[in-house]
């Protein structure tokens, strides 16, 4: 795909307020109380220094942990940024960082990182010296003190299909395979790290839900268009940013090879797929049979707290980390000019 023919811009539909149709938009207060304490949290765990680390924090995660959890107490808001941190910083070690398309280290480091998981009880291992590691122990730490064990299971196994997923996806970047749409699209949900995120909204809102909800196959088709409005959005914010490193592990590049369209015919389509899906989710959700007065009323909180979530995300991903300089005052049809390969 490198030599794929881009034109000098596209343009991107306000994909947030498409999705304000269904999902609310909040912000936490605490967030600007927890910022520094997670600065401070990030700082100590030495992996980033210097312009490196001041960079990331100019990407501002607090800001979509505001946006993404706002309804959690000043504590959970306060590990809520520290997860993002820790994943962020993780994901882009095969991103954009060293590891970019080293699958083997990449495999080093998930193991390494696993072992924090070796008594699913009490956090009792040794807190690792690999920074990545180190993060993980404090979040999974927390989260086994203060969530129910059934959010302990999904976080967990959240992680690791999510660390199974990064060797993958980088084995692809370093042969720049574009994967078919509804491959890619699988693979998608898991890169982006949906299922621990969800386990970490539980965490948040301190829900406490019988297993069997999240059992049934209703939920679980929910739980997969969530990940989709987590994942589509962001790859048409992203692609700009990716296709600029030779990263073509994005689906505005699955549809354009495999659909055979000009780059912003691929941008209207995957749009076009988002308010389709929005109706798919819409009609799930109206669809969720009932557990009971007490379980219906928790649920209610749960999938408010998702929403708001992904509504969160899809704001967010309108920021520097994606678009650099450009003037984002405004998301109605925003003319983004195509970066340069290698800039």
């Amino acid at each position: 795909m490198g030599d794929l023919p881009l034109p000098s811009h596209f343009i991107l539909p306000d994909v947030p307020g498409l999705t304000a149709h269904a999902f609310d938009f909040k912000h936490n207060d605490h967030q600007d109380d927890a910022r520094p304490q997670a600065e401070a949290w990030f700082a100590s765990m030495n992996a980033y220094h210097g312009k490196k680390l001041a960079k990331f924090m100019s990407f501002r995660f607090d800001n979509l942990a505001g946006a993404g959890f706002p309804q959690a107490d000043f504590i959970r808001e306060l590990w809520c940024i520290n997860f993002l941190y820790w994943a962020f910083s993780f994901d882009d070690l095969t991103d954009i960082g060293e590891f970019q398309r080293d699958s083997q280290t990449v495999r080093v480091g998930v193991e390494i990182s696993r072992k924090v998981f070796e008594n699913t009880l009490t956090c009792t291992a040794p807190k690792p010296q690999y920074p990545y590691a180190a993060m993980l122990h404090d979040i999974w730490d927390e989260v086994l003190r203060y969530a129910t064990p059934g959010c302990c299971g999904r976080f967990q196994q959240g992680v690791e299909h999510w660390f199974d997923s990064l060797p993958v996806q980088c084995s692809n970047r370093d042969i720049d395979y574009i994967l078919p749409v509804d491959e890619f699209i699988a693979v998608r949900r898991r890169t982006v790290g949906g299922a621990m995120t969800m386990a970490i909204v539980e965490y948040a809102l301190r829900i406490d839900l019988p297993d069997h909800v999240f059992q049934n196959p209703v939920i679980m088709a929910m739980h997969e268009a969530i990940i989709d409005f987590m994942t589509w959005p962001n790859d048409l914010c992203s692609f700009n940013k990716e296709q600029a490193d030779s990263d073509f592990q994005n689906l505005v590049l699955c549809v354009m090879k495999e659909r055979q369209l000009e780059l912003q015919d691929a941008i209207y389509y995957i749009v076009q797929m988002i308010r389709d899906r929005l109706e798919e989710y819409l009609a799930l959700k109206a669809s969720v049979p009932s557990f009971g007065a007490e379980v219906d009323k928790e649920f209610a909180r749960y999938v408010n707290g998702l929403e708001q979530f992904v509504q969160g995300c899809v704001d967010w991903y309108y920021s520097s980390r994606y678009f650099r300089d450009l003037d984002l005052s405004n998301h109605v049809d925003l003319v983004v000019p195509v970066f340069p390969r290698g800039s």
